[in-house]
């Protein structure tokens, strides 16, 4: 069983744990490495308040109509 993970494997984890994906035991070992690790400490910080960010941002998108009447479009502008 291993107990330490290097920087990209926390990473990874922090990745899936910020879209709920991990295992508790993948967290535990995310969280002993951060623990010891200023650099991954931050990069999950970060990573946290850029999920909040995008959480509350609202985004919307154009309809998959309205795209393709742009792409369509376009594709005639560059055409001529």
């Amino acid at each position: 069983m291993k107990i330490m993970i290097n920087c990209g494997e926390a990473a990874q984890v922090c990745d899936k744990a910020q879209y709920e994906e991990a295992s508790r035991w993948q967290k535990l070992l995310m969280k002993i490495h951060q623990f010891m690790c200023r650099l991954c400490r931050e990069h999950s910080i970060r990573n946290g308040k850029l999920s909040s960010a995008i959480k509350s941002a609202d985004l919307k998108t154009l309809p998959k109509e309205n795209k393709e009447a742009i792409k369509k479009r376009l594709q005639q502008e560059l055409s001529q």
